[in-house]
């Protein structure tokens, strides 16, 4: 578990560890009381102002699944212009049905997701819907057929929380 805010850039205020070994199709819980200690000693970090991050590791320390994200509750009440500016950094074809994009943010950002303007496109990304917890993240975008014509990075558009709703 990471806990991050967003005055920080990407470097965690907090992390914690904990291994545990998992048997398949299970669940078991987490202890986070250090967490709930170390919130009574930084009086200046809300809890509007944080985003907890987890994940499952392997035993070969891969990830399993998807990083978890929680966010704050009340996004609305919070001061956006400290969240991170998100934009396209590269985009690459790297064949027929697949691109590579690289999308940057300046500092944590929520919600951000990436969107292909073409109406007529059949296309999928390996991760969208996320939040930006490093400077740069790469995605996949994969067509479902030949498209007519070459995408190019005009056909795409980042957007976040601070970006498309503000």
């Amino acid at each position: 578990v990471q806990v991050f805010a967003f005055k920080n850039a990407f470097d965690p205020v907090y992390k914690v560890e904990q291994k545990m070994d998992l048997p398949p199709y299970s669940s078991t819980s987490v202890n986070v009381a250090a967490i709930n200690k170390w919130k009574s000693t930084q009086n200046d970090l809300s809890l509007n102002s944080l985003v907890f991050t987890g994940e499952l590791l392997n035993l070969t320390q891969q990830r399993v699944g998807y990083q978890s994200t929680v966010v704050p509750d009340r996004l609305w009440k919070m001061d956006l212009k400290s969240t991170g500016d998100i934009r396209i950094k590269s985009f690459k074809k790297m064949s027929d049905l697949e691109y590579r994009v690289v999308i940057e943010a300046s500092a944590v950002a929520p919600l951000v997701w990436i969107e292909v303007q073409e109406d007529d496109l059949l296309a999928y990304f390996d991760d969208n819907a996320f939040t930006m917890t490093v400077k740069t993240r790469e995605l996949t975008l994969t067509l479902t057929k030949k498209y007519a014509r070459d995408l190019t990075v005009d056909d795409l558009y980042a957007c976040s929380l601070k970006s498309c709703y503000v």
